[in-house]
């Protein structure tokens, strides 16, 4: 064997040592991240509606969960994501909300003075996307040797439409059939961080507008013809209300406006009627059949509101306490 052969087998286990510690190390990372990953949700499963995602269409569910808490626990806490966006119920009780575009975390809320021991207790999630897509998964802890113990999986019930004692016992409204799409890390959500939350409370003040005027806007749509997504804009109708100058979350009701089917509600903040004349952050609510209300969780500064797709004046919660950053918009 010359020289040159022997350097060329050299050279060839250099380089296969390299793609070995390449592919080494790639493996370890996945178990390592993997088992973080099972640490802080366990066997729980990212799960959505089995609807057409294609179809582009909006989607509102409440995904609903009845445990029954150990006696004396140390803890009871609900760890929860939701893409695009959640509010969460434990036991009739409000608990927290959250838009994806403003954190990509595993929310963690400590619900331990809400929990009935011994007894039935109830987690809703509302769950709601302007375009169908998204995805949810939840767990709850009762110890640190007792974690993940309730998972999100096919055994829980999505359903399909609102009434407002749903949060505390079933309706006997219509059921959507559960579509499990994985366990963590999974798709686009696979860098989720734990974060303690606090639970949500809101000031019982309301704020009413004090003028409205009519408005109309270009709003962009996007309609999928013959499997084909099809973007357009359009001009729409809307009211826009002045509160003055505020900071803090808008809340509509609109009791008219319950519908047999999800509807859309748009609405947009500006801190001058004039800006409605130009391109601007108009948020897409998906609303299921049945819902009347809905908190934004968004903290807004501004003093206009325009509403789109519901005839209903908005009322503003003033937010208490010093001035903070705008939360930022999906």
């Amino acid at each position: 064997m010359d020289r040159s052969h022997r350097q060329e087998i050299a050279a060839w286990f250099r380089v296969a040592g390299i793609v070995f510690v390449v592919v080494a190390l790639a493996s370890f990372f996945a178990r390592f991240f993997g088992a973080q990953f099972h640490r802080a949700t366990g066997e729980a499963q990212w799960i959505w509606p089995d609807t057409q995602l294609s179809a582009g269409a909006p989607l509102a569910f409440f995904a609903v969960k009845e445990l029954e808490v150990p006696l004396n626990p140390p803890f009871v806490r609900i760890k929860i994501a939701c893409d695009p966006e959640y509010t969460l119920y434990f036991n009739g009780e409000v608990v927290g909300r959250a838009l994806e575009g403003s954190r990509s975390t595993l929310d963690v809320y400590d619900v331990t003075a809400l929990a009935r021991q011994g007894e039935k207790n109830r987690i809703v999630v509302a769950a709601r996307s302007a375009n169908g897509v998204g995805g949810l998964i939840a767990a709850v802890d009762y110890a640190p040797m007792r974690e993940n113990d309730i998972v999100t999986d096919a055994s829980w019930t999505l359903v399909g439409a609102w009434r407002d004692d749903l949060p505390l016992r079933d309706s006997g409204l219509p059921t959507l059939p559960v579509r499990v799409l994985g366990a963590p890390p999974f798709g686009r959500w696979n860098d989720l961080a734990l974060a303690n939350r606090e639970r949500t409370t809101f000031p019982t003040r309301r704020v009413a507008p004090v003028e409205s005027r009519s408005v109309s806007l270009a709003v962009s749509r996007i309609r999928v013809v013959g499997g084909v997504a099809v973007a357009s804009r359009e001009s729409e109708a809307a009211t826009a209300w002045d509160f003055g100058e505020f900071e803090g979350n808008c809340l509509l009701n609109d009791a008219g406006g319950a519908t047999a089917s999800t509807r859309i509600v748009r609405l947009r903040a500006e801190p001058n009627f004039r800006d409605f004349g130009f391109d601007g952050t108009t948020r897409e609510i998906a609303l299921a059949p049945g819902e009347t209300s809905y908190l934004d969780p968004r903290q807004l500064r501004a003093r206009w509101v325009a509403v789109y797709g519901s005839a209903a004046a908005p009322v503003v919660i003033p937010r208490e306490g010093p001035p903070e950053e705008r939360m930022p918009d999906e």
